[in-house]
C-alpha cells in the first residue's frame, strides 16, 4: 500500500513539470463480473474517479480510484450470499492512438481492490472482507464531444487473483484541466 500511496503522490507533482493543459479529470461507472470457480457470478457496480497527465500525443499516466455502489446477491440452498466492492485503486500506463474526434487506449497496470461478503444461513451470518492486488489491464475508446470534454467506454480486467477475476465495462467522461 505504501508503493501506491507513493506512487500516487509521485504522479500528482508531475503537474509541476507540465503545463495545465496536460492535467485531466474524469469519473465514470463501471458494471463488474465476479467469477470464481464453484460460485455463481456475481455483477458488481462502482463509482470512480481519475486523474491524469499526458506525457505525450501517446501516452499518458492515469491513477484511478473506485467505490461500490452496488452489491449483489446470491441465495442458494437457503444460503444467502451478498457480494460488494468496497473500494479500489488503480494506475495505468495508457498508450493512445487518435484521430481528430475519436481514439482507442490501452490500459497497463496494477490494482488493489478490497471486497466484503456477507453470509447467511437459517439465522446465522457471517461477514468477510478481503483485499487483493494484481496486474490490471483493459482497452478503451474515447470520443470529443466540446473542446476538452470527452466520453469513454472501457473493458478492464481489474483483478485476477488466484481464486478470482473482476472485469467489466465502464463508461466515462474526462476534463482537460
Amino acid at each position: 500500500m505504501r508503493k501506491i500511496v507513493g506512487f500516487a503522490l509521485a504522479f500528482c507533482s508531475l503537474s509541476a513539470f507540465g503545463s495545465e493543459s496536460n492535467m485531466y479529470v474524469g469519473a465514470g461507472f463501471g458494471v463488474w463480473d465476479y467469477e470464481e470457480s464453484e460460485v455463481p457470478e456475481f455483477s458488481l457496480n462502482s463509482a470512480e474517479g481519475h486523474i491524469g497527465y499526458i506525457v505525450n500525443d501517446n501516452l499518458s499516466i492515469e491513477g484511478r480510484v473506485g467505490l461500490g455502489v452496488g452489491d449483489d446477491s446470491v441465495t442458494d440452498d437457503r444460503v444467502k450470499l451478498d457480494l460488494e466492492v468496497d473500494n479500489y485503486l488503480s494506475v495505468y500506463l495508457k498508450p493512445a492512438y487518435s484521430s481528430q474526434n475519436f481514439g482507442v487506449y490501452g490500459l497497463l497496470g496494477f490494482t488493489k481492490a478490497k471486497l466484503s461478503a456477507d453470509i447467511s444461513y437459517m439465522g446465522i451470518s457471517d461477514s468477510i472482507s478481503d483485499s487483493d492486488s494484481s496486474f490490471s489491464y483493459g482497452l478503451g475508446a474515447g470520443f470529443s464531444v466540446a473542446d476538452g470534454t470527452s466520453i469513454s467506454l472501457e473493458w478492464k480486467q481489474l483483478i485476477d487473483a488466484d481464486d478470482y477475476e473482476l472485469s467489466g465495462f465502464s463508461v466515462g467522461v474526462d476534463f482537460a484541466i
